[in-house]
């Protein structure tokens, strides 16, 4: 085991969840409780499969500073091109899409709330790379606006755009008398790390955060089928759903087109 894993593991160990916390508002802002310790190992996770006859092993923990850089390095490489709503976009080929995609993702993580796997080194083949997988989380607080003006990637503002549309549908702090809740921007498992169960165990951990952190709801705009149904399995229930067919441009065309699954659904549960 390594420094890190041995710090880290002082913090948390699996089913030793902190205590449930009243959660800090700085003027209309959320801030993490002091007394959750930072980083936190929200949850140790055993691979499914073994890979040239090791079976990995996934810490899934905080984002800290040392790992941002390949947190968003995994999201521009692998989320950008296999989430099926950006993929139809190409926005992993517009530049200034992707900066400000970047740019949103670190304004995420600065919250404090991300999440990240990272695999135990001697228990893959792979090598190089830390991040086997994260779930970019953030809070969104009663008040806030989306200025969606401010956005010049054409592929990010669709994205955007899709999310605002959804969520003011939904009504969210009205429909759950709530006046912050959990959202995110983003869950990706490495290619190599597929089939292993490790987005289910994301998903999972992002309601222990939650719990520690005296947060009563969290919401995701899901556009997988595979992710609807993960959501679906651990109590979270689908707000809003509108048929890609659907959705459409001022002009009359469809703006997510080509997706296998028929519809995104923004999901909500209670923490």
């Amino acid at each position: 085991m390594s420094l890190i894993t041995q710090r880290l593991s002082r913090h948390l160990s699996v089913g030793q969840w902190p205590r449930k916390t009243r959660v800090k508002m700085t003027g209309s802002r959320w801030t993490r409780p002091g007394d959750i310790p930072f980083p936190t190992v929200w949850r140790w996770y055993n691979g499914k499969q073994p890979l040239e006859g090791k079976t990995p092993r996934f810490r899934i923990q905080d984002v800290t500073e040392d790992l941002e850089d390949e947190v968003v390095q995994h999201m521009t490489d692998v989320f950008l091109r296999d989430e099926p709503m950006c993929s139809s976009v190409g926005l992993a080929d517009d530049p200034v899409s992707v900066l400000e995609f970047q740019t949103m993702w670190r304004d995420y993580m600065r919250q404090r709330v991300a999440l990240v796997a990272v695999v135990e080194p001697e228990t893959t083949p792979y090598s190089g790379h830390r991040v086997a997988g994260c779930n970019l989380l953030g809070i969104t607080c009663r008040g806030d606006v989306t200025d969606i003006n401010k956005y010049k990637g054409v592929a990010f503002r669709k994205l955007i755009e899709a999310l605002d549309h959804t969520t003011k549908m939904a009504k969210l702090f009205e429909r759950y008398g709530v006046d912050y809740y959990l959202c995110a921007l983003g869950l990706s498992v490495a290619r190599e790390y597929r089939g292993q169960g490790l987005g289910f165990e994301l998903l999972k951990a992002r309601f222990d955060l939650g719990r520690a952190m005296g947060l009563p709801l969290t919401v995701t705009l899901f556009s997988p089928a595979s992710t609807q149904w993960m959501g679906a399995q651990l109590g979270m229930k689908t707000v809003v759903e509108i048929d890609y067919e659907d959705y459409k441009d001022d002009e009359g065309h469809v703006v997510f087109s080509g997706i296998e699954n028929k519809s995104m659904k923004l999901m909500a549960g209670k923490i």
